[in-house]
């Protein structure tokens, strides 16, 4: 995967990558919506994606914690 641009706050790089990687793995076996906003839970994360545009947007928050990345 193509992941880039991890972005952390309230997270160590480790776990936001680990983060990233996991929620982004379940993300790419989920049907896109029509809206082109994808949101989910992965691991206790609520991960929302924008599908829209040429470039993928996610953001994962958990308790304050918040981990942005591209795809």
């Amino acid at each position: 995967m193509d992941i880039r641009g991890i972005r952390s706050r309230g997270a160590s790089c480790r776990g936001a990558r680990r983060v990233a990687r996991g929620a982004h793995y379940k993300a790419l076996g989920l049907t896109p919506p029509p809206s082109g906003i994808r949101r989910f839970n992965w691991r206790d994360w609520r991960v929302t994606g924008n599908l829209r545009g040429d470039t993928d947007r996610y953001l994962a928050t958990r308790a304050g914690r918040r981990i942005r990345w591209l795809f």
